[in-house]
């Protein structure tokens, strides 16, 4: 099913690969891209947060790295996005509630 629904991104995408990742107070990955040159066979990424309360979501920015907003969070929350040169996004745990995420990355045909 979680298929479908990065075919809605990206049709070529194919299969995923997921990992758990925990960030405790204070850590986390500051803003960055997941566009890389030798990464394109994997153009979309997703996250499942899977604690059992609210916890902070993945920040986004434009193009001047300005904040959007955020989203997702919530448990059970979904967030899939294409990597682009744009696609600029963070994730600092500013809580004392470790955050819990299941992280995807799909391959797509190129």
């Amino acid at each position: 099913y979680i298929i479908s629904l990065a075919k809605q991104l990206l049709p070529s995408v194919y299969n995923f690969k997921y990992a758990l990742q925990v960030y405790d107070k204070g850590k986390g990955l500051p803003i960055h891209n997941d566009f890389y040159d030798d990464n394109r066979d994997k153009a979309v990424r997703g996250i499942v947060w899977i604690n059992p309360t609210r916890v902070e979501g993945t920040a986004v920015y434009n193009e001047q790295e300005e904040l959007i907003g955020e989203l997702g969070g919530n448990p059970g929350d979904l967030l899939l996005f294409l990597t682009t040169e744009n696609s600029y996004h963070s994730a600092i745990n500013t809580t004392d509630i470790p955050r819990y995420t299941v992280n995807l990355t799909f391959a797509n045909k190129i």
